[in-house]
């Protein structure tokens, strides 16, 4: 989906959609113990945190070009 079509708010909502609609959630690990993610809420600021760290590290390795 980081094809400059979609916008980080939709590639976060695409995954939150995902995690309802096939009754998934992500986890952290929490004082050495696996805590779901379950929220909607909390869904989106895990996976917004995500998608930023993984767009910084793309932009890092140059990863991301311009085309004239």
């Amino acid at each position: 989906m980081m094809d400059g079509t979609h916008s980080k708010a939709d590639i976060v909502a695409h995954f939150v959609e995902l995690c309802q609609k096939n009754n998934a959630a992500p986890s952290r690990i929490i004082d050495g113990k696996k805590v779901l993610i379950e929220s909607k809420k909390e869904q989106e600021a895990y996976f917004n945190e995500a998608i930023s760290t993984l767009i910084s590290d793309l932009e890092v390795r140059c990863m991301f070009e311009s085309i004239s």
